[in-house]
């Protein structure tokens, strides 16, 4: 199953692009056939042919972008992935009106990105297994 045909978003793409590429730490790969968006290597938003996914929503903005934008979940094949909200993207200018849940999207993968990058505390060795 193709998600993402690039002659009908081409130009959703390259203003997705103009717009995602420019905040910091922010990676554009193909994933699933699809331009994929990552922040500090977690992902957090991808383009289908006629939408936007955001993978990285508060339980809270999933049901905002639900109410105030028509989303649905993502389909993968038979499986609907409820907690990625694919948004409605035909016309390169409905963008600006989602930007508010990319950005928390966007810092949401960050935030994650940071979480993974901090070494995990050490906990002390049991006393039968120190050296004194």
């Amino acid at each position: 199953m193709r998600y993402y045909d690039e002659t009908k978003m081409a130009g959703i793409r390259e203003a997705v692009d103009a717009v995602l590429t420019k905040w910091p730490k922010v990676t554009r790969t193909l994933m699933f056939g699809c331009p994929c968006y990552k922040a500090g290597g977690r992902l957090f938003a991808f383009l289908v042919t006629g939408g936007i996914v955001l993978t990285r929503l508060s339980p809270e903005d999933r049901a905002m972008a639900g109410s105030r934008f028509k989303a649905k979940p993502f389909n993968t094949g038979t499986r609907a992935m409820g907690g990625w909200p694919q948004l409605p993207l035909a016309r390169a200018p409905r963008l600006k009106g989602y930007l508010l849940l990319v950005r928390r999207s966007y810092n949401s993968a960050l935030a994650a990105s940071r979480e993974r990058a901090r070494p995990a505390a050490r906990k002390p060795l049991p006393r039968s297994r120190r050296m004194e």
